[in-house]
């Protein structure tokens, strides 16, 4: 199976998939004391971050396309999302965080983007 993401027609080709974890730990320190010291709590929950850097090229422009729907992943009213890796085979359910796309001039059949994704319910 291919890297997939709900609504997008497609990825074109990852290029990169970044994948954080965060404990999210809660640290009280003392006051006057080293950090040997500080409480440490585990009571947050964790996080996951997924960034995914890709190149979509494109023969019969749509490209206009792509950049419609990477614009329409961050609208202010997101659900949750499936997010396929290729790399550890699982799907996510995410939320979008950021999109960011470019292209070079001249290059009218290629654009460069990555997607920020923060799993969750």
């Amino acid at each position: 199976m291919a890297y997939t993401l709900s609504s997008i027609t497609s990825l074109g080709t990852v290029i990169n998939e970044e994948s954080t974890k965060d404990s999210n730990l809660f640290f009280m320190t003392i006051p006057g004391s080293d950090s040997t010291s500080a409480f440490a709590l585990d009571i947050l929950g964790t996080q996951r971050t997924i960034t995914i850097k890709g190149v979509f090229t494109s023969a019969d422009g749509t490209i206009s396309t792509m950049i419609s729907q990477l614009d329409g992943l961050v609208n202010g009213t997101q659900t949750k999302r499936n997010y396929h890796s290729d790399k550890s085979g699982s799907t996510y359910g995410v939320y979008i965080q950021s999109v960011r796309w470019s292209s070079e001039e001249g290059a009218v059949s290629k654009l460069d983007y990555e997607i920020v994704m923060t799993e969750g319910a």
